[in-house]
């Protein structure tokens, strides 16, 4: 998918999806509440197992027997009672339990590129807090981890600009000494006692799986991704059209557009310095506010699939006292047969949530050996757009995940609606929240649905001008 960055603005009392914790090179964005753009399921999420029955225990009345199961880490929960569950969020969770008490928790699992501190991590927890609210008090500490695992957690209360009492509290627990998981809670005072019982239960049973049966797992789904290429090889479906457009949708609002276009000509290619093959062009335009993103996403693989390229560029304008402000950043990719090489030129954070647009450049270079089995290229994750809803089930591939910067393992489920629609959940990457691609009855790619509450809506040259041309 293309790379489009459009952070939004920071407030001095905002701890939704912008209470930032920064550990030694660790982000962690705080979840909001769902909008209207996330996917509310009912009882299990996409990918995991059938529902279970649990033993009853005196300390878990507040749970179903259900459980949510996350394929990545191997992580399962017993889902809440009295909960909506909601997997396809806008705010990076991999999955939220709204009660109808109006208090939600929050599960993510992140990766740090330091080894991890707990005590740190809680004091910087209350750094953040106390900066959004200094009225701030600390009501419990005593959330315990499950047994045999490293954890901590912090509930702080605090009132607001409305006067309202809130609740907020941040759990973390240890998958090893780089990954871990962290629950948030938020919720009013008055929901206080039930929220926090149900934290704390929805805390004793987690379970991780098996490191090894976790790697046995992960390899089927992706042995089931090769075997699903090689199907397809024999069986072609439809190919993705050599030009296609999209609205982008945003609570409802048309924001921006998406174009596509698939180059195979080899004269055309010729033309352009390359050898025969594919080339992908992605244009996307974003509003945000005052701010413009333009992103020009570009791919070629050639036709031996020996040599991949890609480059990505996002631009964003901004005017500031009548004078534009802009800053650029790129991602760039270079993959022969044996390796993947990678660079990446990021501005600093802290301005893309400032009004200091022009910004120091961070250059980043990363290397990996190509996965000998399962890549998939940035050309194919494109071009197999259309297909993806004829995967049986479930599937994984390694590719390269622009967004992150990371090659990782994609995950694909594949399910049915109730309206006779299909639905493939797509995780690019295992910290990722899901992603959603619908196809209609005769298997065409209708919407894609982003973690950040963007839709992409199949449409037409012709109604992009229109939407266009009026805002202009």
């Amino acid at each position: 998918m293309s790379r489009t960055v459009a952070p939004a603005t920071k407030t001095r009392h905002s701890l939704g999806p912008l209470l930032v914790l920064v550990l030694a090179g660790l982000i962690t964005l705080a979840p909001a509440l769902p909008t209207a753009a996330d996917t509310p399921a009912p009882g299990s999420s996409p990918g995991q197992a059938a529902a279970e029955q649990a033993a009853p225990q005196a300390n878990d009345d507040l749970l179903t027997d259900q459980w949510w199961d996350e394929p990545s880490h191997g992580l399962r929960l017993r889902v809440p009672a009295d909960i909506r569950q909601f997997t396809h969020t806008s705010d990076g969770s991999l999955v939220q339990f709204v009660h109808r008490d109006g208090f939600r928790i929050s599960v993510s699992i992140t990766r740090s590129e330091q080894a991890l501190d707990l005590k740190a991590m809680k004091a910087l927890a209350i750094d953040q807090f106390s900066f959004a609210y200094p009225s701030w008090t600390q009501v419990n500490e005593n959330i315990a981890a499950p047994p045999r695992m490293r954890g901590a957690g912090i509930i702080l209360a605090a009132v607001d600009d409305q006067k309202k009492s809130l609740i907020w509290g941040q759990v973390y627990i240890l998958i090893d000494d780089y990954n871990f998981i962290t629950l948030q809670l938020n919720a009013e005072t008055a929901a206080y006692e039930q929220a926090v019982k149900t934290l704390e239960q929805l805390i004793g049973s987690l379970h991780l799986m098996n490191p090894m049966a976790l790697n046995e797992k992960r390899a089927a789904h992706i042995k089931a991704g090769v075997a699903w290429r090689q199907k397809l090889a024999e069986q072609p479906v439809q190919q993705a059209p050599a030009e296609q457009w999209f609205r982008i949708v945003e609570k409802g609002q048309d924001v921006g557009w998406e174009w596509v276009r698939i180059i195979t000509d080899p004269e055309a290619l010729k033309a352009e310095g390359l050898e025969p093959g594919t080339v992908i062009k992605v244009q996307t335009q974003v509003a945000v506010g005052d701010r413009i993103f333009d992103t020009a996403h570009n791919v070629y693989e050639s036709t031996d699939k020996d040599l991949e390229i890609w480059e990505v560029a996002t631009t964003l304008r901004r005017t500031v006292n009548g004078v534009e402000r802009t800053a650029t950043w790129s991602d760039t990719g270079f993959r022969t047969d044996a390796a993947i090489r990678v660079t990446r030129d990021e501005p600093a954070k802290a301005g893309a949530t400032s009004t200091r647009v022009a910004n120091p450049i961070t250059d980043q270079q990363k290397q990996w050996p190509k996965p000998p089995v399962g890549y998939v290229s940035q050309v194919d994750l494109h071009r197999l757009a259309h297909a993806w809803h004829t995967i049986d089930g479930e599937a994984s591939f390694y590719a390269y995940d622009v967004n992150s910067g990371s090659l990782a393992q994609r995950h694909y489920t594949v399910t049915q609606t109730p309206e006779g629609q299909t639905a493939v959940y797509i995780r690019p990457t295992p910290n990722s929240p899901l992603q959603r691609i619908i196809y209609d009855q005769k298997g065409q790619l209708r919407q894609r649905e982003m973690s950040d509450g963007r839709v992409f809506i199949a449409t037409t040259a012709d109604q992009i001008a229109r939407i266009w041309k009026i805002r202009r």
